[in-house]
This record gives structure tokens, C-alpha cells and sequence, in this order.
């Protein structure tokens, strides 16, 4: 799973080195995270679909027929970012006075990833062009 995360996340902070485009690059990387999950077959993963189909939801999209083609522009995807950061927080079990070790921890596990969303978050200029950057859509 974190390779498919580092993967995704090359290619959602790449400046034209990637072998493809990432889709949605404006609308942040948890609404592309979520715009590609329909495209997986796994048994196990209808979760993760039901969340990433809520996640396009919240977001103003609406799919027909599995496409992505019709996406409506989100002002703001912060909120919907740590509501999913808390409920997956309390899905670990983790007490909220440990969310920040917790957050930590799990950053670990992918070192420089969370790193680069935050400079390219906080100096904008050195993100990929029309690419909404935040940390928080990293971390959710």
C-alpha cells in the first residue's frame, strides 16, 4: 500500500519527469487519490471505494458510468481532508491526545514524501504548475 502511495505521489508532485499526467492535478491529491480508485478490481478494496466515491462526492463530482470526465472544481478540500484524518485516526484506536505521534509514526513509513507536499504547499512556485498542493490530502 505505501509503495502505491509513493508511487501516485511521484507522479501527483512530478514537474514533467513521470511517464503520465496526473489527472485532477487543480483539484488536489486526495480528490485524484480518489478519482483513480474506481479504476481498481480487488475484492477487498470496496471500502476504499465507497470512501473515495464519497470523497468525489463531497467534492461537487458526480461520476456516470465510472468516468471522471464531468468534475466540477472544489474552493476548498482542507475540511474533507482532516474529517478523514480523524476518522481514520479513531479507526486505529489512537486517543486524540496521541493524533500527532500517531500522524507521525505513520509519516515515517514514507520518509520526504510528507516533506515535499509541505514545501511545494508553503512555496508554491516550486510546485508543478495548476497543482493544488497540500499536506493535509497527502496525509488522508
Amino acid at each position: 500500500a505505501m509503495a502505491a502511495l509513493v508511487e501516485l505521489s511521484a507522479v501527483f508532485l512530478d514537474r514533467g519527469v513521470a511517464k503520465w499526467e496526473a489527472p485532477n492535478r487543480d483539484q488536489g491529491f486526495l480528490y485524484f487519490f480518489a478519482s483513480l480508485e474506481h479504476l481498481g478490481f480487488a475484492p477487498w478494496r470496496l471500502h476504499a471505494r465507497a470512501r473515495a466515491h464519497e470523497v468525489l462526492e463531497a467534492c461537487g463530482t458526480h461520476r456516470s458510468d465510472k468516468s471522471t470526465a464531468a468534475l466540477v472544481k472544489l474552493s476548498s478540500q482542507e475540511p474533507l481532508a482532516h474529517s478523514i484524518l480523524r476518522e481514520n485516526l479513531k479507526h486505529f484506536g489512537a486517543r486524540p491526545e496521541k493524533w500527532t505521534e500517531t500522524l507521525r509514526s505513520m509519516l515515517w513509513e514514507m520518509p520526504g514524501w510528507a516533506g515535499m507536499f509541505h514545501r511545494m504547499e508553503v512555496h508554491t512556485s516550486e510546485a508543478p504548475p495548476d497543482t493544488r498542493v497540500r499536506v493535509a490530502d497527502f496525509c488522508a
